[in-house]
């Protein structure tokens, strides 16, 4: 995947699953999909992959921080939850070990906000990855450098994964 820190790669060029996996990418969609916080603010997993997710979400005025524009830490759920789906898209469990941030923009209230994260590099232990909130005007809102540990734990058995899959 053909990807820099400023420019996420394009849809049609991310890594997809083998169909022979089809079973192995349902099964985490499921275990993905009942996240309880993404339920309780809303957040919609739009399209995810080995290594990438794309997840957006409906602000309201509740979330409105003390300058009445969205609230930091909701930008950071959603980032935080496309960087989780990302690292954890292999199938092995992965957490994270730190998250630089960046506004660029303040977050509207309305609309839907989206983020984009990506795979930069995937080593044995550790994942790094770069993610980006935006508007539906495609205004960079922030972004964020992420590093995750990569644990030796599965969500789901996986036998049924090629050597070197995860």
């Amino acid at each position: 995947m053909m990807s820099t820190l400023d420019h996420p790669p394009p849809r049609s060029e991310r890594p997809g699953f083998p169909v022979e996996l089809d079973t192995f990418r349902d099964e985490l969609s499921e275990i993905f999909a009942r996240t309880p916080v993404y339920a309780v603010h809303g957040v919609r997993i739009d399209d995810w992959g080995p290594g990438w997710a794309l997840v957006s979400l409906a602000p309201t005025s509740s979330l409105a921080n003390l300058a009445g524009s969205l609230h930091g830490g909701i930008s950071f759920l959603l980032a935080d939850a496309a960087f989780e789906i990302a690292c954890n898209s292999y199938g092995r469990m992965a957490v994270a070990l730190e998250v630089t941030t960046h506004h660029h923009l303040p977050a509207p209230t309305e609309g839907r906000i989206s983020a984009d994260c990506w795979e930069i590099t995937r080593g044995g232990r550790t994942a790094s990855y770069r993610i980006q909130v935006r508007d539906e005007e495609d205004r960079l809102l922030s972004s964020y450098q992420a590093l995750a540990y990569r644990t030796s734990n599965w969500h789901i058995d996986p036998a049924p994964l090629p050597e070197g899959w995860g």
